[in-house]
């Protein structure tokens, strides 16, 4: 049965072919991930692949999958990036909307690259908190937000309007989220507890900043901003070596190495 939700914002057309492409990625993940919990007979084959389904969503209601982290059960929690929504997946492919986040003043058109307010990357804690990240292009609205089970959604961090918060991950021994941000080519710090975000050091060696004062937006220019990514990226996955995965150990929501 479809999901309620927002009616979704228009999407350019560029942008809609790069969700229709994050979607169709996203999805064959998941299905590959739960395909040993999921009944033969709640998920669809695919033709030609050893890869089954494990839900269908609905893109006219926004349903457009973003990031991805596990439930101890196997249930999956996933971001909707246009509804700005955070759903539980069932094993037996049933949707439920945990929270939607609120809808900006401007109703997001100054969202970097978007031009949506959209939730971005999702981790699950050990207590089963859920952290996942909201792009609105507002200082009230965009940073880490924290649903506890059977809570409401609070922001526990603000993070720059000017970026584009996306991947995210959690060192479950320092309780500590690392953010990637892709428009500012930064790595943002934030303590589960809450407070001001700090951002890693950048490849050259320049000091860090705080989120109350953000790299300039020259700082990794248009034509070496990947790099900058890229290399700040590298310094979370290296901050993160501790937690590589097991064998057959499910696979964690936001950065991937």
């Amino acid at each position: 049965m479809p999901v309620s939700g927002p009616t979704p914002p228009k999407i350019r057309g560029g942008t809609r072919k790069k969700l229709l492409a994050v979607v169709s990625c996203l999805a064959l993940a998941a299905g590959i991930g739960t395909i040993a919990s999921v009944p033969t007979a709640a998920a669809a084959a695919v033709p030609g692949a050893a890869v089954r389904f494990a839900a269908h969503f609905d893109l006219s209601r926004g349903q457009t999958p973003e990031n991805v982290t596990q439930e101890p059960d196997g249930d999956l929690d996933v971001t909707f990036s246009v509804s700005r929504q955070v759903a539980r997946v069932g094993a037996d492919g049933a949707t439920r909307i945990l929270a939607t986040m609120p809808l900006p003043a401007d109703g997001g058109v100054n969202t970097p690259v978007l031009h949506f307010a959209a939730t971005m990357g999702i981790v699950r804690g050990q207590d089963g908190t859920l952290y996942c990240l909201y792009a609105a292009g507002s200082a009230d609205l965009t940073g880490v937000w924290r649903i506890r089970p059977h809570g409401n959604p609070e922001r526990i961090a603000a993070l720059p309007a000017n970026g584009l918060p996306n991947g995210m991950a959690l060192d479950p021994r320092s309780s500590v989220l690392y953010v990637a941000d892709s428009v500012l080519g930064t790595i943002w710090t934030v303590p589960t507890t809450g407070g001001a975000a700090a951002a890693r050091t950048h490849p050259d060696g320049r000091p860090a900043q705080t989120a109350s004062a953000p790299p300039a937006r020259g700082e990794c220019g248009a034509a070496e901003r990947d790099r900058c990514a890229d290399d700040l990226l590298g310094q979370a996955r290296a901050g993160l070596r501790p937690l590589a995965r097991r064998p057959g150990a499910p696979v964690p929501g936001g950065l991937h190495g």
